[in-house]
């Protein structure tokens, strides 16, 4: 039983340890976040592709239950998140 509780506290340990150096790494390589530059860039990209494709998007989507609506709906945001990733390949962060 002495054995198991020493086994079971390195393990703990470890697993503590471990973590603790990924939070570290992620720090010393700037964060776990993306950089101020990217997040202007991503914020941008947003912008132009509700400017480029707003006046398609399916309204009252949540008010409707219409299962095409939803559909069309789907469809949209594909195609949204195919604007932003071409943006920010053309501003070189993909």
């Amino acid at each position: 039983m002495k054995l198991f509780t020493k086994i079971l506290l390195l393990c703990l340990l470890y697993f503590s340890l471990a973590s603790c150096m990924d939070t570290v790494t992620r720090l010393w390589n700037g964060g776990p976040y993306i950089s101020k530059a990217e997040h202007k860039a991503f914020a941008e990209c947003i912008d132009e592709a509700n400017q480029k494709l707003d006046s398609s998007e399916p309204k009252n989507i949540y008010t409707n239950p219409d299962p095409q609506l939803h559909r069309e709906h789907q469809a949209w945001l594909a195609l949204h998140n195919q604007e932003v990733a071409n943006c920010m390949e053309r501003k070189g962060y993909r």
